[in-house]
């Protein structure tokens, strides 16, 4: 979704997503740009090479094992998403 955006655009973007989700709608987004995600989403589900290794909220996903290894590198604080 957020490939390529310049920060003003994916701010607008985001925007437009989180109104259409604060309306109700439920919205599934396939998206690397982590940030993003974790400040949009109420649940994350994390695949790699198309099997499921997590599936959570955020904060779960951020700190599970398999996500770091896979994606991370690191854990990641996503209290101020």
């Amino acid at each position: 979704v957020a490939a390529g955006l310049m920060t003003g655009q994916l701010d607008a973007l985001v925007g437009v997503i989180r109104r259409i989700r604060d309306a109700g709608t439920s919205v599934l987004i396939v998206e690397h740009v982590v940030a993003t995600l974790f400040g949009l989403c109420d649940r994350v589900l994390v695949l790699d090479h198309g099997v499921k290794i997590a599936d959570g909220t955020a904060q779960e996903v951020a700190t599970d094992d398999q996500v770091i290894s896979a994606y991370l590198g690191k854990p990641l604080d996503v209290s101020g998403c």
